[in-house]
Formats: C-alpha cells, sequence, structure tokens
C-alpha cells in the first residue's frame, strides 16, 4: 500500500510542479513578465497614452492594459492554460532529452581542439571579450528568432501550429506564452543551439573568459529590451518609437501590425527586437500613426477553435495530416498552398476538404523564445 502511494506521488507531484511553474514567472529576471518589467511597460504605457490624451489617459491605460475584460476574455484565458499545459508537457515529455547550451558548447570546443589543435593566445582584454561576446550572442539569438519565426509563417506544416499564437483575439502580456507545445519546443531548441554553438566558439577561443554582461543573471541586452516595453508588445496600447528608432530598434506598434487580420500588414515585421533583418529580408513595415490594428484570424484560415485548448492543441496536427494527405493524393506539390495567414493564396480545400476556394493573402510571425 505504501509503495503504491509513493508511486502515486511521484507521478503527481511533478505534475503539480509543472501546473505552478508559470507562477514563478513573476519572480524570475529571466522571463518577460518579470513583474519589474511588467511594471515598467504600465508606466510606458500611461506616459504614451498621456501624450495623445492628458485627461483621460488613465481611462485608456485601464481599457487597454488593465481591464479585466481584456484578462479574463476567452481568448486571455487560452494563453493562461496553454501556460500551464506546456509546463506540464515540457516537464512530463521534453525535459529528460533536451540537450543544455553548455553540453554543445563543450562539445564544439572539443571538435575543434581536435581540428585545429589549441587556440592562440589572444590580446584581447577580459573587458573586451566579454562586450564582443555578450554583442554577439544576443545578435546571433535575435537572428535566429526572426529566421525560425519567419519560417513558422512560410513553412506550411509549420504555420498549422503558428497558428495557435495568431488566433489571439486580444493581446496581453501573457499571449507572449500562447504557443502550441510544438512550436515551443522548436524554439526552445533553437536557443540551446544557438546559445551553445557560440558559447562554445568563444569557449575555445577565450576559456573562461568568454562571460556575458549580465544585471540580475540576464544579458544586458535582453535586460534592457524588457525594461522597455517588450510586454507591450502583445498588448492593445499602440507604442511606437518614431521612424527613425524603428529603423533600428521593432517597436511594439510593429509586432502589433505583425499580428494584423489586415492583409496590407500580412508579411511584415517577424523580428523581435533588431529590425535589421526585417529591412534585409524585405518584410519591415514602419509604424505609422494610430493604425488600429484588429487581431486573430479568419474562420476559415483557422485549423483550431480559438478559445479552447484541446481544439489549439489537437487542431494543428488534424491539419498538418490533411494537409500531408491531399499532397499525397496530388500528382504534384500544390505550389501556392498556404504557409500562413500571409501565405499567397489560401487553398480551403486542405482544411475543409470543400471546393477549393481561393484567397489572395500574406502573413507573418511571434516569442521569450517565443519571443516570437
Amino acid at each position: 500500500m505504501t509503495s503504491a502511494l509513493d508511486a502515486l506521488l511521484s507521478l503527481i507531484e511533478p505534475v503539480v510542479s509543472a501546473l505552478l511553474n508559470p507562477s514563478t514567472f513573476l519572480y524570475d529576471p529571466s522571463k518577460r513578465v518579470f513583474w519589474p518589467y511588467l511594471l515598467a511597460s504600465v508606466v510606458i504605457a500611461g506616459v504614451a497614452l498621456a501624450t495623445h490624451d492628458r485627461k483621460h489617459w488613465w481611462r485608456g491605460l485601464y481599457e487597454k492594459l488593465l481591464s479585466p475584460k481584456l484578462w479574463l476574455h476567452p481568448s486571455s484565458l487560452l494563453d493562461m492554460k496553454l501556460m500551464a499545459s506546456k509546463s506540464v508537457i515540457r516537464a512530463l515529455l521534453f525535459a529528460p532529452w533536451i540537450a543544455s547550451a553548455y553540453g554543445i558548447a563543450l562539445g564544439v570546443v572539443r571538435l575543434s581542439t581536435t581540428q585545429f589543435g589549441p587556440a592562440h593566445e589572444t590580446e584581447l582584454g577580459a573587458t573586451e571579450i566579454t562586450l564582443i561576446y555578450t554583442v554577439v550572442l544576443f545578435v546571433c539569438s535575435d537572428f535566429s528568432r526572426y529566421a525560425l519565426h519567419r519560417l513558422c509563417h512560410e513553412v506550411p506544416f509549420l504555420w498549422q501550429f503558428h497558428q495557435v499564437h495568431h488566433s489571439a483575439e486580444v493581446m496581453t502580456p501573457l499571449t507572449l506564452y500562447r504557443s502550441h507545445p510544438v512550436e515551443n519546443l522548436l524554439f526552445v531548441l533553437r536557443g540551446v543551439v544557438v546559445t551553445g554553438l557560440v558559447t562554445g566558439v568563444f569557449f575555445y577561443h577565450f576559456g573562461t573568459q568568454a562571460v556575458q554582461y549580465q544585471l540580475l543573471g540576464v544579458n544586458v541586452f535582453g535586460l534592457l529590451f524588457n525594461i522597455f516595453g517588450a510586454n507591450l508588445r502583445h498588448s492593445q496600447v499602440w507604442l511606437s518609437f518614431g521612424a527613425t528608432v524603428e529603423r533600428v530598434i521593432l517597436s511594439p506598434a510593429q509586432h502589433q501590425i505583425h499580428h494584423s487580420d489586415d492583409p496590407k500588414h500580412f508579411g511584415s515585421n517577424y523580428g523581435s527586437c533588431l529590425a535589421l533583418w526585417d529591412r534585409m529580408g524585405g518584410s519591415f513595415h514602419a509604424a505609422q500613426g494610430q493604425e488600429g490594428v484588429r487581431f486573430g484570424l479568419s474562420q476559415d484560415e483557422s485549423n483550431h477553435d480559438p478559445h479552447r485548448l484541446g481544439s489549439a492543441l489537437v487542431g494543428p496536427f488534424k491539419a498538418c495530416w490533411e494537409l500531408a494527405s491531399t499532397r499525397l493524393r496530388l500528382k504534384k506539390p500544390v505550389e501556392s498552398q498556404p504557409t500562413s495567414k500571409h501565405a499567397e493564396v489560401v487553398y480551403l480545400e486542405t482544411l475543409t476538404g470543400a471546393q477549393a476556394s481561393q484567397t489572395m493573402i500574406e502573413r507573418e510571425p511571434s516569442e521569450e523564445q517565443h519571443a516570437s
């Protein structure tokens, strides 16, 4: 009896721990919803709203960021359910076998030493090494987010999973965590691989001198990004940095454009922080005035119910199966099969089995890692 009870508890304990884990994000500086970041975003939002309406800015702040109508909206409730369910799935299925960045870094060092021999001594000082490593790691991580996010829009099978993020009808800071477990796994692996490879190269050349500039245990650039309004990217508050700054750093308004259901915004602003990648990739869209964008996917395009957890988890798998089945039945690939709500042509037959209907559209991606 005792052994059976112990076995039951051993199964329940990780599940309970995983369910409670999202509540620790408020106290974790590595998470975007760390409470000082949230507080800073509220202050920034208040200032931004006050510049447009000095008399009633507080009403706008309440309605666009603090109102229970937002946080208890069925779409927002699904954000929270996905946070909890992904935590459990990660604890039970993914955590035991996901490689560590440190392990990859050591592998890079061993391989480099075997192939090229010991690295030559450097004349760079510790301060210079730290600065270079911090910048390179941040830039590489930011580019990898952009690249994977764009793939999630342009690869048909990946788009089926990324739809879960884009089906949000209202946005709060927790919408960052509104992603399918499959997409979440891809972004986690992205972070592990990029961090491991970059760190391995620096370990090989500089050894233990390869350390980051950190505040509260977080890359200083990432921390500054979170402090200066990153939580407003997923919100109803329109915050533009102005044309000049937005050519360097993507503003919250630009990410809201990315989530827009307006066809003229499709395929824009895939980046997380730096605007460089979107400018190079032809997907840059500046925030011009109060654009009043709306969020979400059309019923015809979405492969799931944006309010139901079971549908959000299973719908993308069903859509992938139907997509694969359709392609296998055809003698040649469907050249214009949708890659996302920003694809070029959406074949409703793929998802619904109805008569082929073509609707010209294009579209975009997500983050913390996730971070899209």
